[in-house]
């Protein structure tokens, strides 16, 4: 980001822009459009981000709205799936407008997968949704992200407890890193 701050600078003065409190102050608002997503409120401390995503798991770029954000970070830990809950709705129809500015030829494939399962829970089909979701998001990404899951050393390969605790090291792999980086 500073790199694009420092360019940005340079440009302004170079074209001869006196760098008044306003001017600044527009260039901060452009700066912060160009590299935050545009559901983050002014006032969102990045502190609130980190604690939505990273620890309870809660994505936050694009999708939900931003009431929806300010209704989380404001809500006790144990409160925040039932204000996720109580936005559902909401929350499905932010997805699938986010999905309609996918564009990328790449990314085509995951974008028809999601929208078809934005389609099912928008119809009340919440469970298999989230199976198919699940299943199409395993068989793209496990070969990549199953090679970085260790498996416990205190269990045997065999044994159903070491194939429940692979399951959830994928899980919990898949959930904190990109597939394919």
């Amino acid at each position: 980001m500073w790199p694009e701050v420092t360019t940005s600078l340079r440009n302004l003065v170079q074209a001869n822009l006196v760098l008044t409190v306003p001017n600044i102050a527009a260039l901060v608002d452009q700066l912060r459009l160009e590299h935050y997503p545009p559901n983050w409120l002014d006032d969102l401390r990045i502190r609130d981000v980190r604690v939505l995503a990273d620890e309870e798991g809660i994505p936050l770029c694009w999708v939900p709205r931003a009431d929806v954000i300010t209704a989380l970070s404001k809500a006790n830990p144990e409160r925040r799936r039932d204000v996720l809950l109580e936005h559902h709705a909401g929350v499905l129809e932010d997805c699938t407008l986010a999905l309609v500015e996918v564009t990328a030829p790449e990314l085509a494939e995951y974008a028809r997968a999601a929208g078809e399962v934005m389609e099912a829970m928008q119809a009340g089909f919440n469970r298999p949704a989230e199976a198919y979701a699940m299943k199409w998001w395993t068989r793209r990404c496990a070969a990549r992200c199953l090679a970085t899951c260790r498996r416990p050393a205190s269990t045997t390969p065999s044994s159903p407890r070491s194939r429940s605790l692979g399951t959830a090291s994928f899980r919990s792999s898949a959930s904190r890193r990109p597939c394919g980086r």
